[in-house]
């Protein structure tokens, strides 16, 4: 199992990547640390920790098409 700072740090390190090479991130980080404020993280993976569960991919989605969205109106 992969542990949350392991997880942070990855993230860590693609943010500063993409923000190194002026390329946009959609951000899926975020989205679960939303979703988090709210409800339990059980219910964002799978029983390995890293993968995303049904309701993780439903979060993901949403965050997927904000971000296009946004990209259509700039």
């Amino acid at each position: 199992m992969v542990s949350a700072e392991e997880i942070l740090a990855y993230s860590d390190w693609l943010r500063f990547f993409c923000t190194d090479l002026q390329l946009r991130i959609l951000d899926f980080g975020k989205a679960f640390e939303a979703y988090l404020t709210e409800y339990d993280s059980s219910s964002l993976y799978l029983p390995d920790g890293i993968h995303p569960s049904v309701e993780g991919h439903r979060i993901m989605a949403e965050a997927a098409i904000k971000f296009k969205l946004s990209r259509c109106n700039s």
